[in-house]
């Protein structure tokens, strides 16, 4: 009995990395005081430079893996699905200036991320807890300069069994950064949406 508390102690100590691909989570759920979409043809920027991070154990267990959390494809598909759900048209850019033949542009960069990880000893089997916090800002703007302006946070807490060799760390993580990748997207959302100012442009 022993040896094997040692072999499981051995291996929760041993360093390993497990990458969190986060998935694409578009918001269609968000609420609006208008019944129709906002008119005109957008164009839609993204940057997620910022939101990349690595999650460490708070505890003495597996605080030797590391958990990265990788936004890089997520971020971009979720902001387009929720924006592309609120905008009459929309049309993705890699240039954050408004170009031709747009009503205006909506910019959103990620601000900051933290992720944090906490194992819970249980009777039978150990779980682990993901809480992850996200920042993002969103600008639109018209022909005539910034019509809407704002930062906003979103939040996600999962758990999971902790696995082998803290495995169950990398499901917990992945699924608080798109609870709370979904979160801040329809905190976006609505707050476009329901911005007079963008829905009164020319």
């Amino acid at each position: 009995m022993k040896k094997v508390v040692a072999v499981v102690a051995a291996l929760l100590a041993s360093s390993c990395a497990h990458q969190a691909q986060v998935s694409s989570t578009p918001a269609y759920d968000t609420v609006t005081s208008y019944s129709k979409k906002i008119p005109g043809r957008w164009l839609l920027y993204t940057d997620s430079a910022n939101l990349n991070t690595v999650a460490r154990s708070e505890t003495m267990d597996c605080s030797a893996h590391t958990f990265p959390v990788d936004f890089a494809n997520g971020f971009q598909g979720s902001v387009s699905g929720t924006l592309q759900n609120i905008l009459e048209q929309s049309q993705v850019t890699d240039n954050p200036t408004l170009g031709s033949g747009a009503r205006g542009i909506v910019a959103v960069r990620g601000e900051s991320i933290e992720a944090r990880l906490n194992v819970v000893p249980g009777f039978w089997t150990a779980r682990i807890v993901a809480n992850v916090n996200m920042s993002a800002s969103v600008a639109v703007d018209g022909k005539d300069g910034r019509l809407f302006g704002k930062t906003l946070e979103g939040h996600g807490r999962r758990e999971a069994d902790l696995g082998f060799m803290c495995s169950g760390g990398e499901i917990a993580v992945r699924a608080a950064a798109e609870t709370a990748q979904k979160n801040l997207l329809r905190k976006i959302g609505e707050e476009v949406a329901n911005s007079e100012r963008v829905r009164s442009t020319h």
